[in-house]
């Protein structure tokens, strides 16, 4: 049954819960896509009406975590350091763990 009234609020649901699969890998492979889905998501709210739908304070804390003074903006891993500029250093943060973490997962499985 199609509708031609905007549902608000799922839209609203949508967005919040864009961040909240972090157990998935998948969440990992889009984290390069992460700023600009910030930027889109508030733009969307701000549309609807729904500015503070997000939590404002954490918002800003992760976008300012992603600025270096010496380089402007770059992507910091999950503990809020700077990914080390090495053969793996343009993967997105938190990918990077998420590969040290199934490469042990695949190790320990074979182990036993």
């Amino acid at each position: 049954m199609a509708t031609e009234t905007l549902l608000i609020d799922l839209h609203v649901e949508f967005i919040q819960n864009l961040d909240t699969k972090r157990n998935d890998l998948a969440y990992y492979f889009t984290e390069h896509l992460r700023m600009n889905g910030i930027y889109w998501g508030l733009t969307a709210l701000a549309l609807m009406g729904h500015q503070d739908a997000l939590p404002k304070d954490a918002v800003i804390e992760w976008v300012m975590s992603c600025w270096d003074e010496s380089v402007g903006a770059r992507l910091r891993n999950r503990a809020g350091t700077l990914n080390e500029r090495d053969d793996q250093s343009e993967l997105p943060c938190g990918l990077q763990e998420a590969l040290h973490h199934i490469r042990d997962m695949t190790l320990t499985s074979i182990r036993h």
